[in-house]
Formats: structure tokens, sequence, C-alpha cells
């Protein structure tokens, strides 16, 4: 990962600087904040794409719309970096509600579109001590009824996504 956040001018440099010491290695960037998919120059340039997809308004619908958007238009592996979850909003999660049918249905469309979710648990942001990270510093779906059922539902992924994404990727 080169950058997360806002990312400037030298990802590109980075990138070339990377390349040029590891040719292998795989490369991607986390570009803004929710909703920013990142430029054109660097998406082509870079081994995967990671963005920051959006997180509210119906965010279930509008990420993965986002993340097949980016499949279909560089024919690359898309994980979605940060996708919209329950508890902080600070740190640009949902600012209402939350449930967890919602992420759900975010990473049921996400496999349909031949993207990647990843799993992004809030203690990650808020950090050991507050009410969302477990003594144990470790995330714990026990822990949280919202990701107990999340997780249930990714341990039954061939019940719901039997097939892999037909998207095929070309060798770079």
């Amino acid at each position: 990962m080169i950058w997360n956040e806002h990312s400037d001018s030298r990802v590109l440099h980075l990138l070339r600087v990377i390349k040029s010491i590891d040719p292998q290695r795989l490369v991607t960037n986390s570009p803004g904040y929710s909703g920013d998919l990142g430029s054109d120059e660097e998406n082509a340039a870079l081994d995967y794409l990671s963005p920051h997809t959006s997180r509210d308004g119906r965010y279930w619908e509008i990420a993965p719309q986002e993340l097949g958007s980016l499949v279909e238009k560089f024919h690359k592996p898309v994980v979605d970096d940060e996708p919209a979850r329950n508890g902080t909003a600070k740190f640009g999660g949902p600012q209402g509600e939350t449930s967890p049918f919602d992420h759900i249905v975010q990473i049921l469309h996400v496999w349909q579109v031949g993207a990647y979710p990843t799993y992004h648990h809030d203690m990650f942001q808020t950090g050991y001590g507050t009410p969302s990270c477990p003594r144990s510093g470790i995330p714990d779906p026990e822990f949280n009824p919202y990701h107990r059922v999340v997780f249930d539902f990714l341990a039954r992924r061939e019940r719901v996504q039997p097939a892999a994404p037909s998207v095929r990727f070309p060798k770079r």
C-alpha cells in the first residue's frame, strides 16, 4: 500500500520506485476518503485497486456499483478498502443507524460485481480501551452481536454466492 486517505502526486513516483526495487511486488493505493475512487492514471498503473467506497446513503447499493465500475474499466482485482460498518461515525463511518443486514447486502453485491469485500472492524479506528474493542485487543465476533451476524454470513458464502466471480484478470 503506497498511501492511505488523501493521496498526493507522489503515488506514481513511489510506484515506480517500488517496482524498480521489486518488480513482482503487488502495489495498491487507497486514495481519499469515502467515495474517492482514485484517478484513472493511478488506477491504471496499480496492480489492484482498494478504494474507500461511499459509506452514506444507500451504501450497500452505491459501493458495489463503484467497485463494479472499476472492475469493468481497469480489468484488475478491486477490494473495498473500508466498507461501511457499524461503530464510529468518526473517521468516515456511516452517519446514521447501521444494521448488519446493510453490511451483508453490500458484501453480497460486491461479490456479484466480481470485487472483493474486506471486513473492517471499527475497533481498528477507536483503539484499545474503547467500548468497541474487546479487552483482549483481538477482533472477536462474540464480543459484538453485529459482527457475529456478519461473520455468520461470511462463513456461509458458498450457500449464497457459490460460483466464483466470472471476471478474469490479465497477467501482469
